[in-house]
């Protein structure tokens, strides 16, 4: 009799579980709110301070990088030649790869007794590499449609989703060995992948999963990813490409899938950019 209920009471927290991409209760052990510690804090208060980790931890990294060029061992971007500004694409993702690993490492510190904040999901967990290369797929076409789809509604209402104006001034030339759209496909295509993923997913999400729960992470490091891009005019496709980029790596446990996802949106973006010419949205 006990046996019986102790099912149907594993089945109910089941179906109640899926929260966008959240796991079973059999897994919530990992996944709940506040596993991190013992003390509940206010949601306000634990999106303010990782919010502010992560800032200090991209502050130091953006001062270094400014040192750097002070001193000249880095080319500044607005050093003559088409190399030196091409290199300067690079910097930003440089620096928020440098500042994922201090965010994580100040979290350490700051979270002291309560340990290192736990894997997403369990590796034991995690699906096998054909499922999460199919569900790294799927999340690229939801990209993809969706930020078409949010470009078409948009520019109905008059507010057309417009990419970055450095952007398009590179795209607009075409195909070709031109530095500045070599460098540029190396950041976008490599660089911004594993260092956004990395910093926003792989740290900022994961640490808010674990204290606030699914909602918070994804609603926080969507509007995070949407800021650092600093693109007023395609925020709503960022804040979408936050969410999709989040649920790869919440139905895998892996963060490769949030990077592969994130690699195939910016390959497919780049290329429309680069063949169709300036006026196509991202």
């Amino acid at each position: 009799m006990s046996a019986s209920r102790n099912l149907r009471a594993a089945r109910r927290d089941e179906r109640e579980a899926h929260t966008f991409g959240a796991l079973p209760a059999r897994d919530r052990g990992v996944h709940t709110p506040s596993v991190v510690g013992t003390r509940r804090e206010p949601a306000g208060g634990v999106i303010l301070r990782e919010v502010l980790i992560g800032a200090l931890s991209v502050t130091v990294t953006v001062l270094a990088l400014i040192l750097l060029v002070g001193v000249g061992i880095l080319p500044g971007p607005k050093d003559p030649g088409p190399l030196s500004a091409a290199l300067s694409f690079l910097y930003s993702p440089l620096c928020l790869l440098a500042a994922a690993g201090l965010y994580a490492r100040f979290g350490r510190l700051l979270d002291g007794d309560a340990g290192e904040t736990p894997a997403l999901v369990p590796a034991a967990e995690r699906p096998g590499l054909g499922k999460a290369a199919g569900v790294t797929l799927l999340h690229v076409a939801l990209a993809i449609l969706g930020s078409y789809l949010i470009g078409v509604v948009m520019a109905l209402f008059g507010a057309p989703v417009v990419e970055q104006d450095t952007i398009l001034e590179i795209t607009r030339g075409g195909l070709g060995l031109r530095p500045e759209l070599v460098l540029l496909a190396v950041s976008a295509l490599i660089a911004a992948p594993i260092a956004e993923e990395l910093l926003l997913r792989g740290v900022f999400f994961r640490r808010l999963w674990h204290r606030l729960g699914p909602e918070a992470a994804y609603l926080a490091s969507a509007i995070a990813f949407a800021a650092i891009h600093g693109n007023p005019k395609g925020v709503l496709v960022y804040l979408w490409l936050g969410l999709i980029f989040a649920r790869a790596y919440a139905k895998t446990g892996r963060i490769g899938c949030a990077i592969a996802t994130h690699f195939g949106n910016n390959a497919i973006t780049l290329a429309i950019l680069v063949l169709s010419g300036p006026e196509v949205a991202p």
